[in-house]
């Protein structure tokens, strides 16, 4: 078939590192060991690339492994044959992907890839088939599929390395997964298009972590929140001399879990807020230690708008599919609803978490905000629950105070609407492995009580 380099600019950027960095290491284990060298990588590609022959170009191929040292071969094996990558985490059935056409999944038996067929569904795609696609829930919930261009893809590693100074000497430690929107575009594109090592790494745990950091001479740790707030945990540890950049994404990143990661290792943490739709958004390059701060605009994007906004940058996708109103005209309008203060943005909320109480909409970030600003409140979160014809405000707090103190606290700041109805204190509040909170979640699990 033709060489797909002609048009893809993750293939013409890789041809040039390949050809510069061949025998350097590009993927390492967390002891340090390598994987394989860029040469490795150039050798399996092509060694992927006449298995997946049988499969006709604009196929969709799900990539649903673990943080494999084969991922970067794969990658360039679909482009090469005109073949679709779509990562998939190790947890999502098919038949949550089979909507977008997946008709062979690539996955780990027994230590080996091995590629299984799948039965996909026809696609037709609104306009040209994509180059690469990502799973996301849109903004509605329901199962969605990116459709990205390798030139937006491309264009978002270029803004990632250029914000955050990523050069080649650099090398990445990959514990997030790489089938996920962050680690794909932190982790699997500056390995490709920069030439910038990363480790494969699986084991989650905080110990295990730090040990790989120091042994694989790691210099930035891109993680999420629960991650840093693990660490912050541990006795006796430091942070090794090598690492000199540490991301947080994936969710909001907590004012104590940055103050603390600061006052223990001695180094900041730097909000890094993105889309699955659009990539890199904002990038915190000061390290600022304040609730829901992500920093300035990346370079190459551009925020219009105001409280609800839109992004625009040459790595917004093409869209989605089905389509969806929120990614159109090559800008994204994401849920997330921003403020602008003097040093960047901040994230105050979402469009899609607003409380329509008898009419009135209320945002819960901004209840939030006021429960935060009583002395001793360690977390909390606001959420809506169905009452008949509206929803009644229900908070779940982690202090000492009592609920009937900070009841009075809230009538004192806040219109009685928008006065928790219900106040639940916990030791602690339930979040994803990403840091996030699920506020449906938490609706259905509080609406009885």
């Amino acid at each position: 078939m033709e060489d797909a380099s002609e048009k893809n600019e993750i293939l013409t950027e890789w041809e040039n590192v390949r050809t510069i960095r061949a025998g350097v290491p590009a993927v390492l284990a967390p002891n340090g060991a390598c994987e394989r060298t860029f040469a490795d990588i150039e050798r399996e590609a092509g060694e992927w690339s006449a298995r997946l022959a049988e499969w006709t170009p604009g196929s969709v191929i799900a990539l649903q492994l673990p943080n494999h040292p084969a991922w970067p071969a794969l990658i360039l094996a679909c482009f090469r044959r005109g073949l679709i990558p779509l990562p998939v985490s190790l947890d999502t059935p098919p038949e949550n992907y089979a909507f977008c056409g997946a008709s062979v999944r690539l996955g780990l038996s027994q230590g080996q890839v091995r590629a299984e067929s799948l039965v996909g569904l026809s696609v037709a795609w609104p306009d040209r088939p994509p180059d690469f696609l990502k799973l996301t829930s849109g903004t509605t919930s329901k199962p969605r599929a990116v459709r990205f261009s390798a030139k937006q893809l491309g264009a978002d590693c270029q803004n990632i390395c250029q914000t955050m100074g990523l050069v080649a000497e650099d090398r990445n430690y990959g514990v997030v997964p790489f089938s996920h929107s962050y680690g794909f575009s932190n982790l699997i594109l500056p390995l490709l298009m920069k030439g910038i090592p990363l480790v494969a790494a699986s084991d989650p745990f905080p110990r295990a972590i730090l040990e790989g950091l120091a042994r694989s001479a790691a210099t930035v740790l891109p993680g999420v929140p629960t991650l840093f707030a693990a660490l912050i945990q541990l006795t006796n540890v430091e942070l090794p001399k090598s690492v000199r950049l540490c991301l947080s994404a994936g969710a909001p990143l907590g004012e104590a879990t940055a103050r603390a990661f600061r006052e223990k290792f001695g180094q900041s943490l730097h909000s890094f807020y993105g889309s699955s739709e659009c990539g890199g958004i904002c990038f915190d390059r000061q390290g600022l230690v304040r609730r829901g701060f992500v920093g300035e605009t990346m370079e190459g994007v551009e925020i219009r708008g105001g409280e609800t906004v839109e992004v625009r940058s040459e790595a917004v996708a093409m869209g989605y599919f089905p389509p969806e109103e929120a990614l159109r005209d090559g800008a994204f309008y994401p849920a997330d609803l921003l403020e602008r203060d003097p040093e960047g943005w901040r994230i105050v909320g979402r469009t899609a978490d607003w409380i329509n109480v008898a009419g009135r909409k209320v945002n819960p970030g901004e209840i939030e905000a006021c429960l935060w600003k009583l002395s001793g409140v360690r977390d909390c979160v606001v959420f809506g629950v169905e009452r008949e014809a509206t929803s009644v405000v229900y908070a779940v707090v982690v202090t000492n105070h009592s609920g009937e103190t900070l009841r009075r606290h809230c009538a004192q700041h806040l219109p009685t609407w928008q006065v928790p109805r219900q106040i639940f204190l916990e030791s602690e509040i339930p979040r994803t492995e990403r840091g996030k909170l699920s506020r449906r979640a938490l609706a259905a699990a509080y609406s009885h009580k």
